[in-house]
């Protein structure tokens, strides 16, 4: 985190590019592999969901959401989430199958146990999708990086690169949603409700 200052980088020289690309015949081929398991959502808005981080970073409790707090995202018609951290699907499906009494096979897509290849195939996933929603982690500095929608999520005191507002030079892509007091996520859930429900819309 010491390049910027040993290379005199300047914030006016910070640009938020596309810098990244996954390969071709993955993204491909994940592209194919939602369309041929979209769970008859046919038309449905295909978006990759990081709900939590890894318990041992000193700030999960923090920046990660509880699932019940997502219950009104997940509610939202006509969208299949994509759980981007593997391990976590099982989790996501039997917390939508309480909330909603039903079969979460149609709108929760699992496909983690194809990434063979770690971060490429991770890579590729994202570069399909229609967007990520997220916390800040890992998924949000890729889907920033290969220039995909990311609406993220932050916690009211988050990682010093996002500042203290809803504005960042890093990535032209990533959209922050901020919490307004700290531990409240609701006005954040109902912002990027809003917004995919945007996204939804441009995409008809």
């Amino acid at each position: 985190m010491s390049v910027p200052y040993a290379i005199g980088l300047q914030p006016e020289q910070v640009r938020g590019d596309t810098y990244l690309c996954a390969d071709d015949g993955k993204a491909a081929a994940w592209r194919e592999r939602i369309s041929a398991d979209h769970g008859g959502e046919a038309r449905a808005l295909h978006v990759g969901l990081v709900w939590r981080g890894s318990p041992s970073h000193r700030r999960d409790a923090k920046r990660s959401i509880p699932l019940d707090a997502l219950a009104p995202l997940l509610a939202l018609p006509h969208v299949v989430f994509h759980p981007l951290t593997p391990g976590t699907g099982g989790e996501l499906v039997a917390a939508f199958a309480a909330d909603f009494n039903a079969s979460a096979s149609t709108r929760i897509r699992d496909l983690t146990a194809h990434y063979i290849e770690g971060f490429d195939d991770l890579a590729a996933h994202v570069t399909a999708l229609d967007a990520i929603v997220t916390i800040d982690s890992a998924p949000l500095h890729l889907g920033g990086a290969l220039g995909r929608p990311v609406l993220a999520m932050l916690d009211h005191v988050s990682h010093w690169c996002w500042g203290v507002a809803e504005m960042q030079p890093w990535y032209d892509t990533v959209e922050l949603f901020r919490q307004r007091r700290p531990g409240d996520w609701s006005p954040v859930v109902e912002r990027v409700i809003a917004r995919l429900q945007q996204l939804a819309a441009a995409a008809r």
